[in-house]
């Protein structure tokens, strides 16, 4: 059981920390108190900026003056600009625009997973100051994957083998479902479109229809179950928390190509086939990063 003391975390924080219960009418009474009483008197809070190693505090110090303007924090609005924060950067003229772009260019980091890492590092050592554990605390499944998952020999082999586990997937399971689709198209376009216009239209108007049109559709249905089946395991990966840690640990090798490391799963698809490569692109974050690797997808060797 792990209990928190309030006192260690009240001086960690710089303000009033309150523990209730809220079926506790007694510990509800003694909260709207001590609220109203820092709503009239207020709070004076602690300086809290966190340091993100000397590269970015010197380019959060460079572009801070852009925002002399302003009311709010011109540090939090620093660090939201290098994150590409849309509000922020569309509030500056185009000459500032160019300063924030360059500084982030020059960084030349995951900016995003780089604040996050540091924010995340802190709350952690700051949570150990005020946590205790009263008897022995066993670590959560997750916890003791993540260790595996994570590692820095592990973690890059592991991924392999859930990709392997991904094309094994696809094609043994969608490939199953090909011959129902064709089979099924055809009868029904193909086939049915030469019953239904055989005698009513000219030859050659039946055969563009029938075979042309309704052919090409039948091709492209084929592609239907593998990519499904595809899509159905991205999606348990991304619900199950494993495309966020994979993109960690191939994030320093994807960001020399520029792109983020969750770009690769849509890279390595190019190998099997180019369209579901270019179709997974669209589960990255930003545009930019989309239309890249929709772009390099092509120079993948292509199975098909």
């Amino acid at each position: 059981r792990q209990m928190i003391n309030i006192g260690e975390l009240e001086k960690t924080l710089g303000c009033p920390v309150i523990s209730l219960s809220a079926t506790n009418k007694a510990q509800v009474a003694e909260f709207k108190e001590k609220l109203h009483k820092a709503i009239v008197q207020g709070v004076a809070l602690k300086d809290r900026s966190l340091n993100y190693g000397d590269k970015m505090e010197a380019a959060i110090e460079h572009i801070s003056s852009l925002f002399n303007d302003q009311t709010v924090s011109h540090r939090a609005l620093a660090i939201r600009a290098l994150e590409k924060d849309t509000m922020v950067l569309n509030s500056l003229s185009d000459l500032d625009r160019s300063k924030v772009l360059e500084a982030i260019a020059t960084l030349d980091l995951d900016i995003d997973l780089h604040v996050a890492n540091t924010k995340y590092t802190h709350l952690h050592e700051q949570c150990k100051k005020v946590r205790r554990s009263e008897g022995k605390l066993s670590r959560s499944v997750t916890e003791k994957l993540d260790q595996f998952i994570l590692n820095k020999w592990v973690g890059i082999p592991f991924f392999f083998v859930v990709m392997y586990l991904m094309f094994m997937f696809s094609i043994n399971i969608g490939s199953a479902f090909i011959d129902f689709f064709d089979i099924g198209v055809g009868a029904l376009l193909v086939d049915g479109g030469h019953h239904l216009l055989d005698g009513h239209l000219p030859v050659w108007l039946v055969t563009v229809i029938a075979d042309g049109i309704g052919g090409g559709i039948q091709t492209v249905a084929t592609f239907i179950p593998v990519i499904a089946c595809l899509y159905l395991f991205l999606a348990v990966l991304e619900s199950s928390g494993y495309m966020a840690r994979a993109a960690f640990v191939l994030d320093k090798v994807m960001q020399k190509i520029g792109l983020p490391g969750k770009a690769f799963v849509p890279l390595v698809l190019g190998f099997g086939c180019n369209v579901p490569s270019i179709m997974a692109t669209r589960t990255l974050d930003q545009e930019r990063e989309r239309k890249l690797a929709a772009s390099m997808a092509p120079f993948m060797s292509c199975g098909a």
